[in-house]
């Protein structure tokens, strides 16, 4: 399976609200003055980051699928269109 869609919407939906929770919290104890374990502040902003990444990713993807699908359905449309228009002819003939 593609790991990129391992997690539903929701479960990284729900990720992405529990880092930014971890984020505000690190910033009023950084603001009260209490210093966080090294390296803990960058590597929430870099988890920040790639979970935005993988979310306008799915987005395209998602908006790929939907044009695609529309343009899928356009050409159905137009099939049917091209074929109830014209009366075929009955043939009993087979070459």
């Amino acid at each position: 399976m593609n790991p990129m869609y391992d997690f539903t919407d929701k479960e990284i939906a729900l990720i992405d609200m529990a880092v930014i929770a971890i984020a505000q919290v690190t910033n009023e104890a950084t603001n009260q003055g209490i210093t966080p374990p090294d390296g803990l502040v960058e590597a929430i902003q870099s988890t920040i980051n790639k979970i935005q990444q993988v979310l306008e990713l799915r987005n395209q993807n998602n908006e790929q699928f939907e044009a695609l699908a529309e343009s899928l359905n356009d050409v159905a449309n137009v099939g049917n269109l091209i074929a109830n228009s014209h009366p075929i002819p009955e043939t009993h003939e087979y070459n």
